[in-house]
């Protein structure tokens, strides 16, 4: 009789280390999170295991057609220069997501919701071999307010990307680290990349620290900031303080130049130049402290002149 108990419970611990905590594996697959058959293993995420994307070939697509997925205390790792693809209405709620583990991985996000609801978001990191590794946002909503809400872009010797395309999309994180974690430590090269559209570009929304190349000489954080239509004539904002935390650090460049506090950003588009500013010490609508990286628009001379003429005209019309 012991013998038989002892045998079904390891029958028992077999099938539930097998079943419950078996990797979900896409590998070098392409195609919708539905289709189980690529889908390795268990077949469809059941929200109990570690979600695994993977293969230089895999390009794993999420949108209004699929189910929502919450991996519970699971997360999500996309290497080997896999990509995921978020379309409207796709949602995906790992506890952690790794952009980027052992090798480079990729996310592309137009539209539908992430949501890292209990750790940290990596784009490039954990491993030097991460190095180049994307997460590209041009809408939907990407968030992490809880307590590890981090979103780290280049750490541990590797580097990573994180673009915001236009005005469409929604990210509020708690904390974020470019290039090195706070201290200095698990120092790498991360990049941040704003494209501009008529209206600015979606800022990317902290509601604690942000800290930007911490590591000194051993991290870089680079800005990119370029035009994909003309843009507003007014201030832009790139990271927005939404309550009372504190900025630390500057990127090292801008467009390839020194990105100091002040320094210029020079951009055309469609023949015509415009001129800002780049700012630590901006003010959005987030909170009243002044540590908003910002964009503060410079207006030509000419346009100085017509504005002064206007200020005239409207004293004269009250007199």
């Amino acid at each position: 009789m012991k013998s038989i108990c002892l045998l079904i419970i390891f029958l028992l611990v077999c099938v539930f280390s097998t079943g419950v905590f078996a990797d979900h594996k896409w590998d070098n697959q392409i195609g919708y999170w539905s289709e189980t058959a690529k889908w390795t293993g268990d077949g469809i995420p059941d929200g109990t295991s570690k979600v695994k994307i993977y293969g230089s070939d895999a390009a794993c697509t999420l949108n209004t057609d699929e189910s929502a997925w919450e991996l519970s205390d699971q997360g999500m790792d996309v290497y080997d220069n896999a990509t995921l693809i978020i379309e409207e209405n796709g949602v995906v709620k790992p506890a952690r997501f790794q952009v980027g583990y052992n090798t480079p991985g990729h996310v592309i996000q137009t539209g539908g919701l992430v949501s890292v609801y209990k750790d940290k978001l990596y784009v490039g990191g954990q491993a030097p071999g991460t190095a180049g590794s994307s997460y590209l946002i041009s809408g939907g909503t990407l968030t992490n307010f809880e307590s590890d809400g981090y979103l780290y872009v280049g750490r541990d010797g590797s580097s990573g990307t994180f673009t915001v395309v236009g005005s469409e999309a929604t990210i509020q994180m708690r904390k974020c680290y470019i290039g090195a974690h706070s201290d200095g430590s698990a120092f790498g090269a991360g990049t941040v990349e704003f494209r501009i559209d008529s209206t600015g570009v979606s800022p990317i929304q902290m509601t604690d620290n942000v800290y930007l190349d911490m590591g000194g000489d051993d991290s870089t954080a680079d800005l990119i900031i370029s035009l994909l239509e003309a843009p507003p004539t007014e201030d832009i904002l790139l990271f927005e303080d939404m309550s009372g935390g504190s900025l630390y650090g500057t990127f090292d460049t801008v467009n390839g130049i020194s990105a100091v506090e002040g320094a210029s950003v020079l951009m055309n588009f469609g023949g015509v130049d415009y001129a800002y500013e780049l700012t630590y010490a901006g003010n959005g609508t987030g909170d009243s402290n002044n540590n908003d990286v910002m964009l503060m628009f410079v207006p030509e001379p000419m346009t100085l002149v017509l504005l002064g003429l206007g200020g005239l005209i409207a004293i004269r019309k009250k007199r």
